[in-house]
C-alpha cells in the first residue's frame, strides 16, 4: 500500500507559519501518529523552505538528495512551505517525478482576496519594501491574472495539471476564522488524524503591527535604502525594538497622530476583478474545498483602515520621520 506524501503549499498569510511551528514543535507526536515532518530542507520559521527554493532556482540535484533521504522513512511524509506557491510548472513536474511511489496530497488554504492583498502588502513592508498600499494594490489589481496573490487559480492550476484535481484539498481560512476553528485542527481533521487534534498552541506567531506602524516602517525603509542599503528585515526588527521601549516617545506619538488623520476606510467588496477571480475559483475548484462551500458565501470583513501617503505633506511630518529614523538607526547598530 502506498504511503502519503503531503505537500502543504501555503500560500503566504494564511496561518502557514503557525502550522509549521506546530508541526515542528510536535514532530515526535506526529511521528507517533504515522507522519514524518522531516528535517531535510528546514529553514528559519520551521518549514521546508529550502526544498521550495532549490526547486525554484532549479538546483534539482539538491532536491533529489533531500527527497531520497526522506524516502527512508516508513511513515507518511509531510512537508510545508508557503514558497511552493512560487514554483513553475517544470519545477512541480520534477518534484512529481521523485514521488511516484507515493499518494501525493496537495493542501492549499484559501483566504478572501481583500484580506490577502492587504496582509501581503503589510508583510512586504516588514521585509523592506517601500510601496504604498495604493501602488501595491494597483499593481496586483491591474495585472490580476498574473498575480500570485489574488489569482488563486494561477497557483492551483500548476499543481492540478501535474498531480491532478483529485490530489488537491482546499481549506477555507475565512470559515475557520468565522467559526473560531483552529487551523491545525482543520488540517489534522483533513488528514484523518484525530489524535493530533488540539496540539496547536493557538499562539499567533507572525504577529501583525498596526497599519500606522506599517506606514511609519515604510517611510523608514525608504530613508534607509537612500542612505545605506537594502533594509530587508533589519529596519523592522530595529523599529519593533524601538517602539517596545519608547511607547511614550513624544515624537513617535506626534507622528502617529498625524498619520491617523489620513487613515481611510477601504472597501474591497465591489471590486470587479475580485468577483471575477472568486467566480473562476469556484467554477473550477469548488469540489476541492473541504466543508460546505456555501460557507464561502458569508460576507467577511472586506473593509480595512489604511493610511493615505499624503500625510508626509503635513507640517512637521518630515522632521518627525527623520528624527525617528535617527533613533531607530541606533537599534540597527545594536543588532549588528
Amino acid at each position: 500500500m502506498k504511503k502519503d506524501f503531503i505537500i502543504h503549499i501555503g500560500p503566504h498569510k494564511t496561518g502557514t507559519t503557525y502550522l509549521q511551528k506546530t508541526f515542528f514543535d510536535n514532530k515526535e507526536k506526529l511521528l507517533e501518529n504515522g507522519i514524518l515532518y522531516p528535517a531535510e530542507g528546514l529553514q528559519v520559521h520551521w518549514g521546508q523552505h529550502m526544498i521550495a527554493e532549490h526547486l525554484r532556482i532549479k538546483n534539482y540535484s539538491i532536491v533529489e538528495d533531500y527527497i531520497s533521504k526522506i524516502k527512508n522513512s516508513d511513515e507518511d511524509i509531510l512537508i510545508s512551505s508557503e514558497n511552493f506557491d512560487r514554483l513553475k510548472i517544470d519545477d512541480i513536474f520534477f518534484l512529481k517525478s521523485l514521488l511516484d511511489e507515493y499518494n501525493v496530497k496537495i493542501i492549499f488554504v484559501k483566504r478572501s482576496l481583500g484580506a490577502l492583498l492587504v496582509s501581503n502588502w503589510q508583510e512586504s513592508i516588514k521585509y523592506g519594501e517601500q510601496h504604498s498600499w495604493k501602488s501595491y494594490c494597483l499593481e496586483h489589481i491591474t495585472k490580476a491574472f498574473a498575480s500570485g496573490v489574488i489569482n488563486t487559480n494561477k497557483i492551483l492550476d500548476n499543481y492540478s495539471e501535474i498531480f491532478g484535481f483529485d490530489c488537491i484539498s482546499i481549506i477555507n481560512y475565512d470559515t475557520l476564522i468565522n467559526e473560531k476553528i483552529d487551523i491545525c485542527d482543520a488540517f489534522f481533521d483533513l488528514l484523518n488524524k484525530p489524535m493530533l487534534q488540539g496540539i496547536g498552541s493557538k499562539e499567533y506567531i507572525n504577529k501583525s503591527i498596526s497599519a500606522i506602524d506599517i506606514e511609519i516602517l515604510r517611510s523608514l525603509n525608504i530613508l534607509y535604502s537612500k542612505h545605506k542599503k537594502d533594509p530587508q528585515d533589519s529596519i523592522r526588527e530595529a523599529y519593533i525594538m524601538f517602539i517596545e521601549s519608547n511607547q511614550n516617545n513624544t515624537k513617535y506619538i506626534q507622528l502617529k497622530k498625524i498619520i491617523n488623520e489620513f487613515i481611510t476606510s477601504v472597501n474591497f467588496n465591489d471590486i470587479l476583478v475580485f468577483n471575477i477571480m472568486n467566480t473562476s475559483f469556484k467554477n473550477k475548484y469548488s469540489n476541492n474545498v473541504i466543508g460546505e462551500l456555501s460557507k464561502q458565501e458569508v460576507i467577511y470583513k472586506e473593509s480595512f483602515e489604511l493610511p493615505d501617503e499624503n500625510w508626509i505633506f503635513r507640517k512637521d511630518a518630515l522632521n518627525l520621520v527623520n528624527s525617528l529614523y535617527s533613533c531607530v538607526l541606533k537599534y540597527v547598530e545594536i543588532q549588528a
